[in-house]
C-alpha cells in the first residue's frame, strides 16, 4: 500500500481493519507462467531491508 501523505495512509489502514476494503498482492515471478492469472497461497514474512525499510517476502519452501 503506498500513501502520498500519513494521513491517507492513516485512512486506508482503517478501511481495512473496518472490512470496507482488502488488499491484493501481485507477485513478481521467474520461468514460464502457464495460465494468465494463478492464485498463490504463500507465507508473508514481514521484515526490514538493509537500509531500513520494511519489506514483505514471500517464503518458497
Amino acid at each position: 500500500m503506498i500513501a502520498k501523505k500519513r494521513t491517507a495512509l492513516v485512512e486506508l489502514q482503517k478501511q481495512i481493519r473496518e472490512k470496507k476494503i482488502h488488499k491484493k498482492y501481485m507477485v513478481a515471478v521467474s520461468g514460464l507462467w502457464k495460465d494468465k492469472q494463478k492464485t498463490v497461497n504463500l507465507n508473508l514474512v514481514k521484515t526490514s531491508n538493509s537500509e531500513g525499510q520494511k519489506v514483505t517476502l514471500l517464503i518458497v519452501k
